[in-house]
């Protein structure tokens, strides 16, 4: 793996990390939410987190699989 891959891979787990962080703070909000308007929109946050945390989930497999396609390349046979 590519140390510029390495970084990306750091980076991009630090963000997933703090985003899981910042969905177990929501879901905590929202269990103890008072009124439909407190739901609705932690609900959107949760659902806005959720979709930044995929993305970011997505784009480490990509980096993962690009590095490991590339040792697989270079491996003699």
């Amino acid at each position: 793996m590519a140390p510029s891959d390495v970084y990306h891979l750091a980076e991009i787990d630090q963000m997933i990390e703090r985003l899981r962080a910042d969905l177990r703070d929501i879901s905590e909000r929202a269990a103890s939410a008072d009124g439909n308007a407190s739901e609705e929109r932690l609900a959107d946050m949760l659902a806005t987190q959720e979709a930044r945390l995929q993305d970011l989930l997505a784009k480490r497999e990509a980096i993962v699989a690009s590095a490991d396609k590339g040792q697989a390349e270079r491996r003699p046979t």
